[in-house]
């Protein structure tokens, strides 16, 4: 029950928020600490699986952040070149 009172105009809780995707969820834009993912298991049970995605979104994470310093690396160099060009 999410409301109260006599006529239940008063919210009790806030009502929880389901998310329901696919095979794919991008889990590294969410905060982790936050979320509990589950699965639907063969005999429609739920699975619990937050640690696991957890994992998963802390690696997605990192790749992230690696990309990134890839990218500006590699802007740096083009720059650098651009400036050697130019002392020509």
């Amino acid at each position: 029950m999410y409301g109260g009172g006599i006529d239940g105009d008063q919210l009790l809780i806030t009502p929880p928020w389901i998310i329901v995707t696919g095979n794919d969820l991008s889990v590294s834009t969410w905060t982790l600490d936050k979320w509990e993912v589950y699965r639907i298991t063969k005999d429609l049970d739920w699975e619990n699986i937050s640690d696991k995605k957890r994992k998963e979104a802390i690696k997605e994470i990192e790749l992230r952040k690696k990309e990134k310093e890839i990218r500006m690396i590699k802007r740096e160099m083009r720059v650098k070149r651009y400036l050697e060009d130019l002392k020509y």
